[in-house]
């Protein structure tokens, strides 16, 4: 009789192919900087393969290549695609997973120091895992990413200048090719407006509430409201 494995937990192991995984041999932050590289890897999972993450003191940054996923956090779901950037801070329990029918590559490092916290706080103008949208990942983003992992390869207590520079290299780069929709002018008003309309349409049958939309088109609750109210001169968000 042939057994069915439909219900078997996935096993990851078997899902992760970890391109290269490679940590900083250094243990503390520079002094007055607050700030260590502390890995960085290169990854490609299969279809659902699903990851739970506490990230104890280390912030993390995950660069999609290319397929698709979904992060969890305690404030809900939200997906993220080929471009985007995901950001988890140190202390912040979550999840993500890869799509049914999407297989995912992406690059990731993580880093310690009160100094790495300010810079995602910066690049999110949050202080809990967020997505930045982008349409695709910059060819110079990606070479700065091989270049960071060589350096880590490399191990040696020189190295660990080159790195920390190459990752506020990495951070410039994620900094100028996103920009915040709260920081467009309002002629976009409308098209926010009907992003957001759209959206609600397609998840209608869920629990929606406005932090989560606004979450998901990685835009502010109240730049959400305001679109709404110069595009139909009423906001259903209060």
């Amino acid at each position: 009789m042939r057994r069915d494995h439909s219900d078997d937990p996935v096993n990851n192991s078997e899902m992760e192919e970890k391109v290269v995984y490679f940590t900083n041999p250094l243990h503390d932050a520079i002094p007055g900087l607050d700030f260590l590289p502390l890995r960085a890897g290169h990854t490609k999972t299969l279809p659902s393969y699903r990851k739970e993450s506490v990230m104890g003191d280390a912030h993390v940054m995950m660069f999609i290549v290319r397929g698709a996923g979904v992060l969890q956090t305690a404030r809900g779901t939200s997906p993220f695609s080929a471009g985007d950037v995901v950001g988890f801070f140190a202390d912040e329990t979550c999840s993500w997973w890869s799509m049914p029918h999407s297989p995912l590559e992406h690059y990731w490092m993580s880093f310690s120091g009160e100094g790495g916290r300010g810079i995602l706080k910066r690049l999110s103008c949050s202080d809990t895992a967020f997505i930045l949208r982008r349409p695709s990942m910059p060819p110079k983003e990606k070479r700065l990413l091989e270049r960071l992992l060589q350096l880590l390869k490399n191990r040696s207590d020189a190295s660990i200048w080159s790195s920390i520079s190459c990752c506020f290299a990495i951070f410039d780069s994620v900094a100028q090719t996103y920009s915040p929709l709260s920081e467009q002018p309002s002629q976009s008003a409308g098209d926010l407006a009907n992003q957001t309309r759209r959206f609600i349409e397609k998840n209608f049958s869920e629990p929606l509430t406005v932090t989560d939309m606004a979450a998901f088109l990685g835009t502010s609750v109240e730049q959400l409201r305001r679109s709404f109210r110069e595009t139909y001169g009423m906001t259903p968000y209060a």
